[in-house]
């Protein structure tokens, strides 16, 4: 299971959803679950762009670059460092612009 933070409207960094894929558990169930969520916001098709992305981490060690996609006025990020436990996908509120 992915670990999820939804933040209330009037949290400072204004972000709205995050995502974090934890490398110690089986991967594959926990890039499916953030596919069915951002699916349910933003259609199937840019939910596995986005997803497919984050599939880049596979160990501790892979480092994904960050990388950004501006959907129906909201930006989506995916990042994580080398060395990182987790690959993070983070949802802005509709019309922060990152």
């Amino acid at each position: 299971m992915v670990d999820i933070d939804i933040y209330p409207k009037d949290n400072p960094v204004k972000a709205e959803i995050n995502i974090g894929i934890d490398t110690t558990i089986e991967l594959e169930s926990q890039f499916k679950e953030a596919e069915t969520i951002l699916a349910s916001k933003f259609g199937s098709s840019k939910a596995k762009e986005i997803v497919d992305y984050a599939r880049l981490k596979k160990t501790r060690d892979d480092e994904v670059p960050v990388k950004y996609w501006i959907v129906n006025n909201q930006t989506i990020r995916v990042i994580s460092p080398g060395g990182y436990w987790s690959v993070n996908i983070t949802v802005w509120q509709p019309g922060v612009k990152i």
